[in-house]
Parts: structure tokens; sequence; C-alpha cells
């Protein structure tokens, strides 16, 4: 009996080692393909130290799924008899969706395998708008996205969904959205969204500073760099933290990034929509900005800001216009939001000591005034006699970046999990 339990464990454990040997072959295989161009097997060969043979049937598998497909004959050489088939990756075999939930908009995006943009949507939304509303439209731009480029749901790999608020990425749920007053607490969006679209489809929910951060890792400033901090700036402040090339999020609580909460100021008259006085979303917002410019008018009538234009159309670029064009009052306006900024910087360079720190949202297109003032200010804040050497950029993805960062992460699931479905 002992002999046949042994004999048995013996055969299961080389089962199961081959079984992740052919996985992680077929992984590296398509990994390459991804990488290159139209390849011959010889020549994934050379690089991969795996057989011709190995790599034929593994090859012969993918072609079978289209996610690779031939593209011809390599081009004959002097040495050479018959020449040999080239294959090359697919990205069009197979389509990710990425969806954006801002306080004005949803914006949805569907990508090929590279991320590469086939159709994006933008529907408007208003601050009163109701639950079932918003996952509704999110259905609705999901199966728009797929109908007019004529993709069956059979290619789509996933769904993943940005969110304002504090989200638990495990279960998708909005534990709690100040922003967004539609989600109720521990609201199941992701429950909500499976049923109502497509009930085996992958979806993903988590806050969108979180996919903004993946797309500036991915496709943005951060492809070199394995420590880096988003900051997306615009009415209030959320960061995107990668540490060592991975995305955090935190424990129990998943809190990490959520540092417009972070009372800068116990002082200040100024009430967050958290309901704390002194919160740095509410003292460096956008909507403050302006409030303050137009409280001010009297007192600079003559300022840039409001040249060509009444008081209550002044927008948050006309300040950053009339700041790097020297106006005195924008300037100051920007001063106070950089104070606070910098000292909002300042205690997360201590706290994961990031290489680069790139600016997202309204505030990445304030210009020149803003963003070197900002560095300055940064550097002095520092309570050490070194200098910080973190780098302070602007994003230059735009307003895109939430929604290619969702199907950048759907991608990246899907290829984590294709070579043990398919292998």
């Amino acid at each position: 009996m002992i002999f046949l339990i042994s004999w048995y464990l013996i055969i299961t454990v080389k089962k199961q080692t081959s079984r992740v040997l052919r996985q992680n072959n077929a992984k590296l295989v398509l990994s390459f393909l991804r990488r290159s161009g139209p390849t011959s097997i010889p020549t994934i060969s050379s690089k991969t130290k795996l057989s011709n043979n190995t790599i034929a049937m593994i090859i012969q598998q993918y072609l079978s799924t289209g996610i690779v497909v031939h593209s011809g004959k390599a081009e004959s050489s002097r040495n050479a008899g018959k020449r040999p088939n080239l294959y090359v990756f697919n990205p069009r075999s197979r389509v990710a969706i990425g969806v954006n939930v801002s306080e004005f908009s949803i914006d949805g995006v569907i990508t090929d395998l590279q991320a590469e943009i086939l159709k994006e949507i933008s529907v408007p939304i208003s601050d009163d708008i109701k639950t079932e509303e918003i996952l509704k439209e999110i259905s609705a731009i999901a199966d728009s996205l797929l109908k007019t480029i004529g993709v069956e749901r059979e290619r789509l790999v996933g769904v993943a969904i940005g969110t304002h608020g504090i989200t638990d990425f495990r279960n998708g749920v909005v534990v709690m959205s100040p922003r967004n007053p539609a989600w109720n607490r521990n609201f199941h969006l992701k429950e909500h969204i499976q049923n109502s679209f497509i009930p085996r489809v992958p979806i993903y929910v988590d806050n969108q500073i979180r996919f903004q951060a993946i797309a500036e890792k991915k496709h943005g400033l951060g492809k070199k760099t394995k420590n880096m901090i988003v900051l997306r700036c615009t009415d209030g402040i959320i960061a995107g933290v990668f540490s060592e090339n991975s995305l955090r999020r935190g424990g129990k609580h998943f809190l990490i990034g959520h540092i417009g909460h972070m009372i800068v100021d116990p002082n200040s008259q100024e009430i967050c929509k958290c309901g704390s006085r002194g919160c740095l979303d509410s003292l460096i917002s956008t909507r403050r900005v302006i409030r303050d410019a137009k409280r001010r008018h009297n007192e600079h009538p003559d300022s840039m800001i409001f040249k060509g234009k009444t008081t209550d159309l002044v927008t948050i670029e006309d300040i950053f216009k009339a700041s790097n064009n020297g106006d005195l009052l924008s300037q100051e306006l920007l001063d106070e939001v950089i104070q606070w900024l910098s000292i909002g910087i300042h205690n997360l360079i201590l706290t994961y000591d990031p290489d680069l720190i790139v600016i997202q949202g309204a505030f990445a297109s304030a210009g020149s005034y803003f963003i070197e003032k900002l560095r300055r200010k940064v550097n002095r804040v520092s309570l050490f006699e070194i200098r910080i050497e973190s780098e302070i950029e602007y994003s230059l993805l735009g307003k895109k970046a939430g929604t290619i960062g969702a199907a950048t992460f759907v991608i990246d699931e899907f290829f984590k999990s294709y070579h043990l479905h398919n292998t």
C-alpha cells in the first residue's frame, strides 16, 4: 500500500512539473512574439533556447486560437534551402475595454492587445445621476464599443472600470465615494456589471488613479523607473504609487494614495467633501482657485484672468495662462496651491522615496510657472541638508490615461492567465 501511494505521488508530481514546464515554455514563446515582428521558429529557438519541435507545437496551438498568425516566408539566404515560415503576434485577435467614471462623464475605450485604441466613447452625466443609470451607461458603452467595431463578445478578454473613492479592488466594491454621491456605501459595482453585462467576462474595478498610474508606467514617462508616484491634481488630489515596479493599493482599507484627505492645515476654514477641515484636497482644488480668483476681482480688475470675459466665465485654464504671462493675481493664487502641494509631495517622498513624480489632471496643463516653482519649493521643504532628487514632470498622456490604463490592466491580466488555460 505504501509503495502504491508513493508511486502515485511520484507520477502526480511528474505530471504537474511537466505541465508547469509546458506552460512556462508557451509563455516564453508568446512573450518573445509579442516583442518582435514576423519571426521564424529557428530564430525563436536561438533566442529562447527551446527546441524547434517544442516551439513548433506551441506555435501550432497559438495558431488555432488566432493569437498568432502565419505571415509568409523568411528571406532566402545563400546557404539555405527551404525558406522557413514566419509567425507574428496578432493583437487584433482579442479586445479589451477600459471605462472611467468621473463626476461629469463616463468614458470608455476598446483596444487591441497592444492597448491601441480602436474606438472611444464619452457620455456626459449630471451630478444627480442615479446608481441604476450609471450601471446602464457603463453596460451601454461596452455594448456600443463592441458593436461599433464589429467584434463578437467572445473576443472580449475583460472590462476594467475606474471610479472615484475608496475601492476594494479584490471584490470590486466601491466602499465610499464622496465625489460620486450616487454610489452607496459598499456598492458592489463588479457584481452588478457582471450580472448585467457578460457573466463570463472578467470585470475589474479599482480607483481610477491606479489605472492612470498603470498607463503612465506602461505608456508614459514611467517606463524606465521602478519607483513612481502619479498625482491626479484637479478638483482635489489623489496618488497612484508604484514601488519596485509593484502597484500599491494598501492592505485592509485600500487607502494607499488617498492623500487628498491628509490634513495639512488644521486651522483652515476650507471644509473638504469628507467633512474635515484643511485637507489637501480642498486646499489645492481647482474649484477653490477659481472661487478665490472671482472673489478677488475687485482688488485686481485689470488682471489678465478677466480679460475679455465676465467673472462667472473664468476657468482654471485662464489662470494658468495668465500666470505664465506674469499676471500677479494668478501667480498669487497658484503660489498658495504650490505651498500646500509641496508639503503633500514632501510627505510622499519621505514615505515612498520615488524617482519620479508625474502630475496628471487639470494641473498637467498649468505650464512653466507652476511646475518650476513647485520643484524649487519641494526642494526647500526638505528637512535634510541634501537635495531631493525626485523628478517632477507633467504627464503627456492627457485625458485618456484612465481608460488606456484600465484597458492595459485587462490585457496584462489576460496574459497572466492565458498561458494557464491554453497549454
